[in-house]
């Protein structure tokens, strides 16, 4: 090398430094720009191709990503992680085939790579083809025991087809994922033994979607013989002191009693064992406020509820047999069915829940 070429190099790889630092801060704008810088003084950078990539599918930029990943791959062949990437936005685009030639031709490359296994299961999975994406995810876990996107997308996938035990199991790793940190009590988390008089405390969780199916569960704790208390968010609670066998509800920013013994809402399912045939299903165990109008009903619900943003999307009988056709997934419980659309939307599961690949260590996931 030249010492003009050398000097140019090294003046790409400061570039490229710091558009990785830009990226790695959320400047996605400026990460762009340091990565067009950097190919225009080296064309051949494949590291900054396929990290522009990632920056223009964060942004929504779909086609311009895969249009960036497909040049890296050409300089770059051997790189199993620009083929993943390519698999993820050609998944956002909807063309799931190819995405899935994309993520196989990376586990081609190399078969270690965990980051591909998970984004094929997660393509499969989008499919309807819930075995294939299972197969795939449980693989990429027994290569990573300890990989929480896998776990948290195993859950998801084994609740569509209808396992709950497997699937609410698996949902426990909910608590690993980034910004959903459990609540933290100096009282035991109940393990579905006989309360014996004890007070027990039932926490929501999430949006007030997820809490309204999952409060059915109030009275089969009750029937466990202790005094139910239930923490909600502060527009259900006049919903939820309707609930049989809840003894006190309460708000989430209200004072906490005295407890024995706490238990999140969304893990009874898991304490009860629930599979498809033990779902509890009490006659109309909540009811409207016959007196309160729709509108104000509506506007009492917290501005960032699952339940808001879910109503005018979920389908009705004829949308949802559509999409089962389209996807080849099974009809569900129609509990459940709900259930995991709200989920789905609380994790962006449908195509932002992906591992991008970085060409530097440390960037941003």
């Amino acid at each position: 090398m030249s010492e003009s070429a050398e000097i140019r190099a090294q003046h790409a790889q400061r570039i490229f430094e710091k558009a990785v630092n830009a990226h790695r801060a959320g400047q996605l704008d400026k990460a762009i720009a340091g990565y067009v810088r950097t190919l225009d003084i080296d064309s051949d950078y494949s590291q900054a191709l396929n990290n522009m990539g990632v920056a223009l599918r964060a942004q929504g930029a779909f086609h311009a990503a895969a249009a960036s990943y497909r040049r890296a791959i050409a300089l770059n062949p051997d790189d199993p992680g620009s083929y993943s990437n390519l698999g993820n936005a050609l998944r956002a685009l909807g063309r799931h085939d190819a995405a899935k030639a994309s993520h196989r031709q990376a586990l081609t490359v190399n078969p270690n790579y965990h980051e591909a296994r998970y984004n094929l299961g997660l393509v499969l999975n989008d499919q309807g083809k819930f075995d294939e994406g299972i197969a795939c995810l449980e693989e990429a876990l027994r290569r990573k025991a300890d990989y929480i996107d896998a776990h948290w997308d195993l859950a998801l996938a084994w609740l569509m087809k209808g396992n709950l035990r497997q699937g609410f199991d698996e949902y426990e790793w909910r608590w690993r994922l980034p910004g959903n940190k459990p609540q933290q009590f100096d009282k035991p988390a109940w393990s579905g033994a006989a309360l014996d008089g004890r007070v027990i405390l039932l926490h929501a969780e999430q949006g007030a979607g997820d809490s309204i199916p999952f409060a059915r569960y109030a009275l089969l704790v009750a029937a466990k013989g202790g005094q139910v208390i239930l923490q909600c968010q502060t527009p259900l609670v006049s919903l939820f002191e309707q609930l049989k066998g809840v003894e006190q509800v309460i708000a989430r920013d209200d004072p906490l009693p005295a407890f024995d013994v706490h238990a999140p809402l969304l893990s009874l399912p898991r304490i009860f064992k629930t599979d498809l045939d033990s779902i509890p299903a009490p006659d109309a165990y909540l009811n409207a406020d016959a007196t309160m109008p729709m509108q104000r009903a509506l506007k009492n619900l917290p501005k960032c509820s699952t339940l808001r943003g879910s109503m005018s999307a979920l389908p009705g009988p004829a949308s949802r047999a559509t999409a089962t056709t389209a996807t080849g997934a099974p009809e569900l419980n129609p509990l459940l069915t709900c259930w995991v659309r709200l989920t789905r939307r609380f994790t962006a599961f449908k195509s932002a829940r992906a591992v991008p690949i970085f060409s530097l260590t440390g960037a941003p996931d």
